[in-house]
């Protein structure tokens, strides 16, 4: 698994990422996703989505990343 920049990456050791936004971030798509992720969190983000949660009179909007486990992370 790679996102074509980076090294491949061993799937069993992905680690899903999810957080909830303000604003739509479907505007630009993933790339909005990966971006807010990666700046919030300072890391590597790959295989972002957006998906909207419509509750009652309002929309939450999720971004959902996948990182490297934070156990099989190279030292910083």
């Amino acid at each position: 698994m790679s996102d074509g920049k980076e090294p491949e990456v061993d799937p069993g050791k992905i680690c899903p990422r999810r957080e909830d936004i303000e604003g739509n971030c479907k505007d630009d798509g993933v790339n909005v996703c990966a971006k807010y992720m990666s700046t919030t969190y300072k890391s590597n983000y790959f295989n972002c989505t957006c998906d909207n949660l419509f509750m009652l009179d309002k929309i939450k909007r999720y971004c959902r990343c996948e990182e490297l486990c934070s156990d099989v992370l190279p030292p910083r």
